[in-house]
């Protein structure tokens, strides 16, 4: 809206005041200060007004009526901040607010110094037996320890089952025939000696050492032995195994007879020597029936293993 130098607005007046210029005869009738004027206004209009100095204040007008509600401006730029004013009073504590969303994680502090012990809470319930780790390497050997108290002697077991029997085993048969001929006086308690060994089985373990029977295989043997005596009124003869007089294993034999005696041994020790003694308290002289005949024998047989 453009303002005249006196005050108010020529612009709705603009059309108006060049209409008139056209009207000659009218305007010829006007004062000359309406021509003036008119002029003036028709000049200016459509142009803006000049800016002219600034009058003086003039006194305040008696306040309008109210106006109709108009819209509201625009928002004015921000004025300055102004000074901090003194600090009211509190205000009542207002009410809480929801829980805002749990912020993010902060860096982790450093460590603070360890408080002090807590009292031992009560032992919680035990938890499931773990899986079993693998085997440790063997650790050394430790001191031996003391020998314990020899413990109470079990009850015996009850006797198991009679096992397979074995394979047969292989029986190895074995015989020989020791005899000697000589004439030769036996004091009482000396061996006769036999110096002669015959019919032997092959491969046998029995030999005839210093005038004793040697048997190098244990098992159960026949032993017969023989004795002809020329002592009066008979002579006693008896077996003697490894020195031992065996008990029942004599025999008595009188003058110009052959007597004999047959009996069952075990051999349990390898080797067992056989000898024949004179087991009574007089000389004792063998005698043969005829030139190389036996005075004194003794036959033996394997039985079994």
């Amino acid at each position: 809206m453009y303002f005249s130098r006196w005050g108010f607005s020529f612009f709705p007046l603009c059309l108006l005041f060049q209409a008139l210029q056209f009207i000659y005869l009218g305007f010829l009738f006007f004062p000359s200060e309406i021509q003036a004027f008119v002029l003036v206004a028709s000049r200016d209009c459509g142009k803006p007004p000049k800016q002219g100095p600034p009058g003086p204040t003039g006194p305040t007008g008696p306040s309008g009526g109210g106006g109709g509600g108009g819209t509201t401006g625009p928002t004015g730029p921000t004025g300055p901040t102004g000074s901090t004013g003194e600090i009211g009073p509190t205000g009542p504590t207002g009410s809480t607010g929801e829980i805002g969303p749990t912020g993010p994680t902060g860096s982790t502090g450093e460590i603070g110094p360890t408080g002090p012990t807590g009292s031992t809470g009560e032992i919680g319930p035990t938890g499931p037996t773990g899986s079993t780790g693998e085997i440790g390497p063997t650790g050394p050997t430790g001191s031996t320890g003391e020998i314990g108290p020899t413990g109470p002697t079990g009850s015996t077991g009850e006797i198991g089952p009679t096992g397979p029997t074995g394979p047969e085993g292989q029986f190895s048969v074995d015989f020989a025939f020791a005899y000697t001929t000589a004439l030769t006086n036996v004091a009482a308690g000396d061996s006769v000696v036999l110096t002669n060994l015959t019919n032997q089985a092959t491969g046998s373990n029995i030999s005839l050492v210093g005038g004793d029977v040697v048997v190098s295989d244990t098992g159960f043997y026949q032993v017969t032995f023989g004795v002809r005596g020329t002592s009066f009124p008979y002579s006693l003869i008896s077996l003697r195994v490894n020195g031992i007089a065996a008990t029942g294993q004599s025999l008595a034999s009188n003058i110009d007879n052959m007597n004999s005696l047959t009996v069952i041994i075990n051999i349990t020790v390898n080797p067992t020597t056989l000898s024949l003694y004179n087991a009574g308290s007089g000389v004792f002289m063998p005698n043969a029936t005829g030139s190389g005949d036996p005075s004194t024998y003794l036959s033996i047989v394997k039985l079994s293993p």
